[in-house]
């Protein structure tokens, strides 16, 4: 589909550096949805370190429950294209084999400096 295409019509130039990078195993949030945060408030819910929402905002992927270990998921680049930001992601699933046997809610944060863009997420196919 359209969506998958790498560069949405940008230059390479056009990427976001991501300031921090956090993932978890255990996600607060319980259904699998993609989320901008803005705020300290919904922030704090993460217990991971402060963000200057002033400054920056974070964006969030989350895979929503999982009944057995090796699930992840992780934000592996940001574009800025004309009229909004894309935020690439990929998905990992367990391998064959024996997996621990334990609910688990992977996600993963980018703080990135502050825009009022729109952000589109693009789930990209996982190399691994």
């Amino acid at each position: 589909s359209e969506l998958r295409a790498t560069n949405h019509g940008q230059s390479q130039d056009d990427e976001i550096k991501i300031l921090h990078h956090y993932q978890q195993v255990k996600s607060k949030v319980k259904e699998e949805k993609t989320d901008v945060i803005k705020d300290y408030e919904t922030w704090a819910l993460h217990e991971l370190p402060t963000v200057d929402f002033d400054k920056e905002m974070v964006l969030a992927v989350y895979m929503g429950p999982r009944a057995t270990a090796g699930y992840t998921v992780k934000i592996v680049r940001v574009v800025k294209g004309s009229d909004k930001i894309y935020v690439h992601f990929t998905e990992t699933e367990p391998g064959k084999g024996p997996k621990a046997q334990v609910i688990i809610s992977p996600c993963c944060f980018a703080v990135i400096p502050k825009s009022d863009l729109e952000v589109e997420f693009v789930k990209d196919e996982s190399n691994d």
